[in-house]
């Protein structure tokens, strides 16, 4: 545990340990008037950290690589299995308010930013798979923008579980008029942190 202190009257505390959690993503598209919708599974492992500021407020950020499986809804009833798989590195920060208790554990709740980068990603449909290119004039914009929320208790040894979600805000369509939202993704949390009393 790292302690700093500010201005002589308080103590910011980090503690940091791996984190992982599974859950559902849903993205949408629309390109010639054609809305589609996309819904499936994600899984993502990394670190997460609690930086307590204050005993009510803290940032629990987490770096995480997150995988993400979606299959086209209108194939749900045919036999059709387009499906978009992305692989990506993402950065949510979020700021809490927390309910400590005397025997250290804590409830927390919050929201902030989240910033992700996909460094991977294919399509795959009846008549094969392709990989998809990430840049400005290829296949999808790299970045993904969101807003990211986390629910959680986290026991006196450190162990917490958190309920967490992310809604998707750019457009990573690099076709005019095209539209690729980021992900919208929520699922279920673990993680440990080290550090601390």
């Amino acid at each position: 545990m790292f302690c700093l202190s500010i201005g002589g009257y308080s103590q910011v505390q980090i503690k940091v340990g791996p984190e992982a959690g599974f859950g559902w993503s849903t993205l949408t598209s629309k390109y010639a008037g054609e809305r589609t919708t996309y819904i499936g599974v994600n899984g993502q492992f990394g670190v997460g950290a609690e930086i307590k500021l204050a005993d009510m407020f803290a940032l629990r950020p987490s770096l995480m690589f997150n995988s993400k499986a979606c299959l086209n809804t209108d194939d749900l009833f045919d036999n059709g299995n387009t499906t978009i798989t992305l692989n990506t590195i993402t950065l949510p920060v979020t700021a809490v308010l927390r309910k400590e208790f005397r025997n250290s554990s804590n409830f927390f709740v919050g929201f902030g930013p989240t910033i992700g980068y996909t460094i991977s990603g294919k399509v795959k449909d009846d008549s094969g798979s392709e990989s998809l290119k990430f840049g400005s004039d290829k296949d999808l914009k790299p970045f993904e923008l969101g807003i990211n929320g986390k629910l959680g208790f986290q026991f006196k040894n450190n162990l917490y579980l958190q309920f967490y979600g992310n809604a998707g805000l750019n457009n990573r369509s690099t076709t005019n008029g095209g539209v690729f939202k980021a992900h919208d993704v929520w699922g279920f949390g673990i993680g440990y942190l080290f550090g601390g009393k």
